[in-house]
């Protein structure tokens, strides 16, 4: 009931935030705006508990919507074979931010892609000068979430990342992420998919299977670590105990996963696939197969708690994050995305916010939970 109320009032104060801009914006237009807005935002919301995927309530097997993953992995669900896959290289990356993915020497493209590109520069500074001036102190999650990862990851660390994909950070951390991997006594990288695999350039040790039957003895990692993988998982009770199997006692595990109740991840599940499909090409360049199924069953405090409980683990740190605009690219939706998240910024507004780093300590061998 718990997530009910906040899925349903997350939806109606941006409804209300939505309604109260339009207000601002056209004077005197529509003087009901925002409670008609809020009112129908509201009922978009309890729609979507109807259909059962507003709370992991879905059919076993039942995607609750699809999330890009700009890590370019594929999701660790679904699998119990395992082979080794092996030490291929992968071209560079490239530097750059949160939607700023290289795509090449300018002067080698062609002329159609320049445009393409120099429309894309023009409207990401009309976005970071919005941002400055709207949200100054925002952080892109992905950084957020590699702080945590350097204060985690020691000479000695015995390192387990899961759903590795193609790299663990984002391709313009390319440099971080390599500096990261050669810290540690030993990291190993575990994926379902073996062309991501043979694509990861910085782990050497990479395996491929699936979080289900991880192929490794108890106590074996020190630390374990998912990046935009959990919100993929099918079974997290199954999965998380098998973490936990794995890991030392007092051994880690870190995520950094969508909000259940943040804004992008209800609208992921209220679109209907076609309409996120494009908006998928559209704002972030991915084809249908870069678009994954999420299911969204360890998402929310209340739920990581449960499954923290039941598979030996405690919840050292729990932090809702905000990260960056989906809609950089698209100035009028920016700015109104901007201004939500500068609400989401503010204490009473905590729950609602974007994404998820979670910290958590292996303390006994758990005692099981059911999926859901």
């Amino acid at each position: 009931m718990k997530e009910e109320a906040m899925y349903i009032l997350g939806w109606i104060t941006f409804g209300m935030i939505v309604g109260i801009v339009a207000k601002l914006v056209r004077p005197g237009r529509d003087p009901g705006g925002a409670a008609v807005t809020s009112t129908i935002d509201g009922i978009g919301a309890l729609l979507g508990v109807l259909r059962g995927h507003a709370l992991g309530s879905s059919r076993p097997g039942d995607p609750a919507g699809f999330v890009t993953d700009d890590r370019g992995h594929d999701p660790v669900i679904g699998s119990s074979r395992l082979s080794m896959a092996p030490n291929v290289a992968r071209p560079g990356g490239g530097a750059g931010g949160p939607g700023l993915r290289p795509r090449g020497r300018a002067s080698s493209l062609p002329a159609a892609a320049r445009r393409k590109a120099s429309l894309s520069a023009a409207l990401y500074k009309v976005y970071w000068a919005m941002r400055g001036v709207i949200t100054p102190r925002l952080r892109y999650s992905q950084y957020l979430y590699e702080d945590v990862l350097h204060s985690h990851v020691g000479r000695g660390t015995r390192w387990l990342d899961l759903g590795c994909g193609h790299q663990i950070l984002p391709s313009w951390r390319a440099r971080e992420e390599e500096l990261i991997v050669e810290r540690p006594r030993v990291v190993v990288g575990l994926d379902y998919d073996l062309p991501s695999l043979q694509k990861h350039r910085t782990i050497r040790c990479k395996v491929r299977g699936d979080m289900t039957r991880l192929p490794f003895g108890e106590g074996t990692f020190d630390l374990a670590t998912a990046n935009m993988v959990v919100e993929h998982l099918d079974d997290p009770g199954a999965q998380f105990a098998e973490i936990t199997r794995v890991l030392k006692l007092g051994g880690r595990f870190i995520f950094h996963t969508p909000n259940a109740l943040g804004y992008f991840a209800m609208l992921a599940r209220l679109a209907p696939q076609p309409i996120k499909l494009k908006f998928v090409r559209l704002l972030d360049g991915r084809t249908p197969d870069d678009v994954f199924p999420a299911f969204y069953r360890a998402n929310s405090r209340w739920r990581i708690e449960e499954l923290a409980r039941a598979t030996g683990l405690r919840i050292q740190e729990f932090r809702p994050i905000v990260s960056d605009a989906m809609f950089a690219l698209v100035p009028p939706l920016a700015l109104l995305e901007l201004l939500w998240l500068r609400l989401l910024v503010t204490r009473p507004l905590r729950p609602l916010r974007t994404n998820i780093i979670a910290v958590l300590t292996k303390e006994s061998r758990g005692t099981g939970v059911q999926s859901g």
